[in-house]
């Protein structure tokens, strides 16, 4: 699968306080567009179409800029079967929602990036954004908020049933009980790769 990172400044990655090695800013070099910023989305567009995974620095899309956030957004929501990761020194909390992902550009140009790209381009990777962000633990997140469901008595409700799909989860596992010895195997796996 194809990836993309389009950073408006590309020596951004080498800024003190990232975590990233030298030798995985020189491998996701290659993989970096600069440069575009008279270029309209609609320009763009054709070009991101071989792209499974784009990522994008919110400085693109300021005002200014003739790429917008909305543009972005709708592209997105337009292609379900892509995902992005729009990432930002000024995100102070990361999210994913649907196929984006909002992340700090500290921990978008982490140690973990060029592994996981790497991954993704090797068509390893299942819930990509989720495993960027909570790496080999990216169930625990679905697994409290399935129980939060289930506490809440939701229990007939379509998030839940997709929740179980996600995370392989039949129907006779949907208890709290199952869902907590669940939540403590993913802590432990978690805990174990810090």
């Amino acid at each position: 699968m194809k990836f993309i990172i389009i950073d408006d400044r590309p020596q951004r990655k080498n800024s003190a306080g990232y975590s990233i090695s030298k030798e995985d800013i020189d491998w996701i070099e290659p993989f970096t567009l600069t440069g575009l910023n008279s270029v309209s989305f609609e320009e763009l567009n054709n070009e991101l179409s071989e792209y499974s995974l784009i990522a994008i620095h919110r400085s693109y899309l300021t005002e200014g800029k003739k790429i917008s956030l909305n543009s972005v957004i709708n592209y997105a929501k337009n292609n379900q079967a892509k995902f992005f990761i729009l990432f930002s020194g000024g995100i102070t909390q990361n999210i994913v929602s649907d196929n984006i992902l909002y992340v700090n550009a500290g921990d978008f140009y982490s140690e973990h990036l060029a592994k996981f790209l790497k991954k993704f381009q090797s068509n390893e990777i299942s819930h990509p954004l989720q495993q960027f962000l909570y790496g080999k633990a990216w169930r625990l997140p679905f697994l409290l908020e399935l129980r939060q469901y289930l506490w809440l008595q939701k229990q007939e409700g379509e998030r839940v049933t997709d929740l179980a799909r996600i995370l392989d989860i039949t129907r006779g596992d949907l208890s709290i009980k199952e869902i907590n010895k669940k939540i403590v195997e993913e802590k432990k796996i978690h805990h174990s790769h810090e």
